[in-house]
């Protein structure tokens, strides 16, 4: 939200300048969120490239063979 917009709902400067730092800080804590998020999302993927190539088949089939000893 704007200013300007603020304004022509007839808030004061003080009023406005409240509602502009509350509301910085409730973007704050939700970009801050996001981040955390990203940063989780960034370690699975990271994690996750562990597993590229690997044979599901083939692994089964491994185990299969070791569990029937």
């Amino acid at each position: 939200m704007k200013t300007e917009d603020l304004k022509s709902q007839g808030l004061t400067d003080e009023q406005i300048a409240f509602f502009m730092a509350e509301n910085g800080k409730d973007v704050k804590g939700e970009k801050d969120k996001a981040d955390s998020y990203k940063s989780q999302l960034d370690t699975a993927k990271e994690s996750l490239k562990a597993f590229d190539g690997v044979d599901v088949a083939e692994l089964k089939n491994k185990i299969t063979t070791l569990t029937n000893f």
